[in-house]
């Protein structure tokens, strides 16, 4: 895990623009890491309820010490699967579902978290672009899906809180409450604007900690309940 999360830091320079599909090749797990995912979805789409999007930080669900725990007896048996890849931005979410991840499936619930990885290399407003395209390219597979978007969690401290705000306040537009509902989690994660609380991360400050992962799914219950019954 340490080698994927490090690759991923080493890889934020090369980002494209935010919504324009391509692949993450750049990453060397990325192509057998999508390949599954596109074999999975072939395989197994009528058991796919539930998909959980984004980067490294939805990826820690399925991880030892992180969130599998969690994930294994709260989501995975209403039909939740996790589609994250470590080190995805905006545009590879996109290239993703146009080639093959989402084809056929019928999920009534896309859980999304993306952006983290475009802060920094990316204006807001191009990251907001990039997050609007990625829930337009789900809704060209999945028609009938609804999608929890969730804000991008706080990061870097006070380093990038700025940025992080700005996006979220974009992405938040996003939302009609009717097929795309917003869940913006930042005062679960913080004491105050760029103040994270420390045992709810890991020491990069990025990462959730296993404790985050019980806030994060404490904090997204009910709406996660709703709208997955």
């Amino acid at each position: 895990m340490k080698l994927i999360i490090l690759s991923t830091l080493l890889t934020l320079c090369l980002a494209g623009t935010p919504w324009i599909g391509e692949p993450g090749t750049d990453r060397d797990y990325w192509v057998s890491m999508h390949a599954q995912l596109v074999q999975q979805t072939a395989q197994r789409k009528d058991e796919i309820k539930i998909v959980f999007f984004g980067d490294s930080i939805t990826w820690m669900w399925s991880q030892e010490n992180e969130g599998v725990t969690i994930f294994n007896q709260q989501y995975a048996p209403k039909g939740a699967f996790n589609y994250a890849i470590p080190g995805d931005r905006t545009e590879h979410l996109i290239y993703e579902i146009q080639n093959g991840e989402f084809d056929g499936l019928t999920a009534k619930l896309v859980v999304l978290m993306i952006g983290t990885n475009n802060i920094g290399v990316n204006t807001p407003a191009d990251i907001a672009k990039g997050v609007q395209e990625v829930i337009n390219q789900i809704y060209t597979k999945i028609p009938n899906t609804k999608i929890l978007l969730l804000g991008i969690l706080p990061r870097d401290g006070a380093t990038t809180e700025e940025q992080v705000s700005q996006v979220n306040t974009l992405i938040s537009q996003f939302q009609d409450n009717s097929k795309i509902y917003y869940l913006d989690m930042s005062p679960q994660f913080q004491t105050s604007p760029g103040v994270q609380i420390p045992g709810l991360y890991n020491s990069d400050n990025l990462h959730l900690s296993a404790s985050g992962y019980q806030v994060w799914y404490e904090t997204m219950k009910p709406l996660f309940d709703s709208l997955s019954a």
